[in-house]
């Protein structure tokens, strides 16, 4: 609690403190990047955010590391079709229209509360989350052992919670919160299966994040398109490992992750295989916020071919947030 509770005063001094010369350097590079008054709100909040997770201003004049091309990514491209796809349950359909049906875990349900629940309709084991934001995620391993109204308690707190504006990840505060669930990948008595996660622009896999052991001392491999081992840490929170066979299936995972990625500057797409079976999860545009430590997300962010020329103006504002934050 007193860590919580230290953590905001500090957030708050450095916000009184920090925001002036914030507002100074919009103004300098505003004629420079061709900003509008709109983009203020957005602008502010990434470099509030990179200050404190990264100790330093994020670089939009000619970004270059994988952090700074996201924060330009959040502050200059905009659109439904992110809003969508950030969406946990309408990706399923934007998925299904770029590869076809069955690459998606089957959804049980979706719900505006936890009092629409009815656990008698469900499996013994399955997945809960919420749409909307990053980390309500509930694996129900066996439903008679859930501890459900703790489960609900906490799934009615985060769907009246607002997500994502805070940290310049305006597309899930565009988003009607959902309460859903789908079914359980893997065996519930084992590990959560290795992710394939494709960081993807422009239809082309750039590198592939393996992870695997989560859990229990999560390890983390880079590879390139090809499957060779890169000597790249990018999640300094995970363990470095070289340790990485590519599964039978990998040419088939690069087509179906290009397929999906053709018309995004950058996306990450998180995949899994299950008794030889292919599943796409989720589809994310900010992975950690653009606030990796390290090395490795400067080497890799000259991987993405960003054009900083096709700038937009922004479209959804703190005006516009579903939940008002």
């Amino acid at each position: 609690m007193f860590k919580n509770s230290h953590m905001k005063i500090i957030r708050k001094l450095i916000k009184s403190s920090i925001v002036p010369i914030i507002y100074g350097k919009f103004l300098t590079e505003r004629k420079i990047l061709d900003m509008q008054k709109s983009h203020w709100e957005l602008y502010k909040k990434i470099h509030l955010l990179c200050i404190i997770k990264n100790k330093r201003f994020p670089n939009l004049r000619n970004p270059s590391s994988f952090n700074d091309k996201i924060q330009w990514l959040k502050l200059f491209d905009q659109s439904q079709i992110i809003v969508d796809c950030s969406d946990k349950l309408k990706v399923k359909d934007f998925i299904a229209g770029k590869i076809g049906e069955n690459y998606t875990p089957t959804t049980y349900f979706s719900v505006k509360t936890s009092s629409e629940i009815e656990l008698n309709n469900l499996p013994k084991s399955f997945v809960i989350k919420t749409n909307h934001d990053s980390g309500s995620v509930y694996l129900i391993k066996d439903k008679n052992c859930a501890q459900w109204n703790t489960i609900f308690s906490k799934l009615d707190i985060q769907i009246h919670k607002p997500y994502g504006w805070d940290n310049g990840e305006w597309a899930y505060s565009m988003i009607q919160p959902i309460i859903f669930s789908e079914e359980y990948l893997g065996e519930p008595s084992e590990t959560p299966p290795p992710d394939y996660k494709f960081h993807c622009a422009n239809g082309r896999v750039l590198w592939l994040q393996y992870i695997y052991d989560r859990g229990c001392h999560t390890k983390e491999v880079i590879t390139s398109k090809t499957g060779e081992v890169l000597n790249v840490h990018f999640d300094t929170n995970m363990q470095h490992s070289k340790q990485f066979i590519k599964p039978k299936r990998f040419s088939e995972m690069i087509k179906l992750a290009e397929k999906i990625s053709g018309q995004f500057k950058y996306i990450r797409v998180d995949m899994f295989i299950i008794d030889d079976k292919i599943f796409v999860g989720e589809l994310t545009f900010y992975p950690l916020m653009g606030c990796y430590n390290g090395n490795g997300q400067k080497i890799l962010g000259k991987l993405i071919p960003l054009d900083i020329s096709s700038k937009k103006e922004p479209i959804y504002t703190k005006s516009k947030l579903y939940l008002d934050a």
